[in-house]
């Protein structure tokens, strides 16, 4: 060993000490910056910043608690919705059913009636026992409250009937 080299393995005073105080306090100031939307998105402390956001648009009331949903729907002879699932529709992917829906209402009355008669086809062809009773397609925007549908009242508080069209079926032979 060289004369330089004596105390090389030696703690050198408060060096690791400081380091773990460093540690620490990083640590402490990470928790703090996560704890504090929380802590700051009080009544009378409203606070929204990148990168750490306290979320407001969740974390207030909203004025209104009702959305619209377009579909489609099927009617029994006795009135009863039956709804149809999305292969139906267009396939077997709900979002794709829902914008073929919402366009077709956005392109007005000609597109739906057209949208609805192939859906009113689709149902007549479709052997499930389920859609036997529907005689009626309807393409409808519904407007429910939100709060309510999901605490068990899924009656819509609003609907809309953009195009009716009805279920055409082949005789039995």
């Amino acid at each position: 060993m060289s004369p330089g080299d004596a105390g090389a393995d030696a703690p050198r005073g408060p060096l690791p000490t400081l380091r773990v105080v460093y540690v620490y306090a990083v640590w402490i100031a990470l928790l703090g910056v996560v704890v504090m939307p929380g802590v700051r998105n009080q009544p009378d402390h409203r606070y929204d910043s990148f990168p750490w956001s306290s979320y407001p648009m969740f974390a207030h009331t909203r004025k209104d608690t009702s959305t619209v949903v377009h579909h489609a729907v099927g009617r029994t002879a006795a009135g009863e919705r039956v709804r149809i699932p999305p292969r139906l529709v267009a396939n077997d992917e709900v979002l794709q059913a829902a914008a073929t829906i919402q366009g077709a209402i956005r392109r007005g009355g000609r597109t739906s009636r057209a949208l609805c008669r192939a859906i009113a086809r689709n149902t007549a062809a479709h052997s499930a026992a389920a859609f036997a009773a529907i005689e009626n397609i309807e393409i409808v925007s519904d407007r429910y409250d939100s709060i309510e549908y999901f605490a068990g009242d899924t009656t819509p508080i609003k609907t809309r009937v953009h195009a009716r069209c009805p279920v055409t079926r082949a005789e039995a032979r």
